[in-house]
Order: structure tokens, then C-alpha cells, then sequence
């Protein structure tokens, strides 16, 4: 006979230890569900920070693309572009920044599911590579078209 995890044939689960004995307005079953999440907002934050020094640390092309983006938005900040171009280079290097994490999160994932080659493995490596291409393209021509018309205007 196949007993659900609510039985008492499983004794419940202590809490994480870096949550101390307080459980931030949770009740005890989703504690033991989720011991690593905080109502406080600031802990999703540090948390996001950590995921994206990770990915500096660990991705050389993230730290390129992030080179690229600080030269391009001081490129146009010097040049003097208007706030609506300056809006589209902004959108077009978070797109390109964006990308790479997410590619970052499946190379990731796919590296914990398997250590094997697998077909499947790497259609899900490589549209996520295309991914970071198409937006790093588009990037590059949302910045042909703004620096080319501030050029044609100077």
C-alpha cells in the first residue's frame, strides 16, 4: 500500500538551519516545503545578486557583453543621443544581458540532468546560444541605427 507524503509514516522534516526558529509567517507544512524562501524582500535581492556575480564570474562571454553594453551607453552618453535612442540601446543590451542568463540557466540545468552527450542536451544548449546570438544582433543593429543617425545629424 502506497502512503501519501501527509501520512505519519514520515516524520516531519526539521526546519533549515539558517532559518532560525522563526518561519516568517508560514505555516509549519510549507516550511518544511520551501525552508530557503524569506518573506523579506531584501534576501530576493541579495539572491538575485549572487545569481548574477555567479554568471560574471563563471561566463566570459557575459563579461564581454557587459564590456560591450558599458562601452555602447557611455558611447552614447558622450554623443550626446536622445533619450528616446538612449531608451532603445537600453532595452537593446538588456535584452542582450538577459539572454545570457537565461542561457547561462539551461546550460546549468542541463549540465545537472546529464553528464552524458545527448541529443536533446544539445538542442536545449544550443537554441539558448541562439538565443544570446539573435538578441546580440539585434542589439547591434539597434545601435547601427542610433549611432548612424546621430552621425548623419552631426
Amino acid at each position: 500500500m502506497l502512503m501519501s507524503r501527509r501520512s505519519s509514516a514520515f516524520p516531519p522534516r526539521p526546519p533549515h538551519p539558517s532559518l532560525g526558529k522563526r518561519t516568517g509567517g508560514r505555516s509549519e507544512a510549507e516550511e518544511r516545503r520551501h525552508p530557503w524562501r524569506s518573506n523579506n524582500p531584501l534576501v530576493a535581492f541579495r539572491h538575485a545578486a549572487n545569481g548574477i556575480g555567479y554568471t560574471l564570474r563563471t561566463q566570459r562571454n557575459l563579461r564581454f557583453h557587459c564590456l560591450a553594453c558599458f562601452a555602447v551607453l557611455v558611447a552614447g552618453l558622450l554623443l550626446g543621443v536622445g533619450r528616446l535612442e538612449m531608451l532603445a540601446l537600453l532595452l537593446a543590451v538588456g535584452l542582450v544581458l538577459v539572454a545570457e542568463l537565461f542561457n547561462t540557466v539551461v546550460e546549468t540545468i542541463v549540465d545537472l540532468i546529464t553528464t552524458d552527450y545527448h541529443p536533446a542536451a544539445k538542442v536545449a544548449k544550443d537554441v539558448a546560444a541562439g538565443a544570446v546570438l539573435l538578441a546580440a544582433v539585434t542589439a547591434a543593429a539597434v545601435g547601427l541605427i542610433v549611432f548612424g543617425s546621430w552621425w548623419q545629424r552631426q
